[in-house]
């Protein structure tokens, strides 16, 4: 359990991976729409390596897993002003 990204600044891309099946994950940007689905984790790979544009903040995240029964992803983020929401569980 830990943290990635910077206090008190707005994310702009995200990079997620599972241990045990495959995670699909996607952004949604200030000012726009959702991004489309990733499934790998590679910061080098601008189109399929990692969900967001390094130009705009993301306001919205969601997450699903498949390829293994009984589990779900659970995630959680915290606004710029320090504050956790609530953790989210599935989509």
């Amino acid at each position: 359990m830990g943290y990635a990204g910077i206090n008190y600044a707005p994310i702009r891309c995200l990079m997620a991976k599972a241990s045990e099946g495959v995670l699909h994950y996607r952004v949604h940007i200030i000012g726009g729409g959702w991004l489309g689905w990733i499934t790998k984790y590679d910061a080098n790979d601008w189109y399929n390596g990692y969900a967001g544009l390094p130009a705009y903040m993301i306001d919205g995240v969601q997450a699903y897993l498949t390829g293994v029964d009984g589990y779900e992803v659970q995630y959680r983020v915290s606004t710029v002003g320090g504050s956790y929401l609530p953790w989210v569980t599935g989509t």
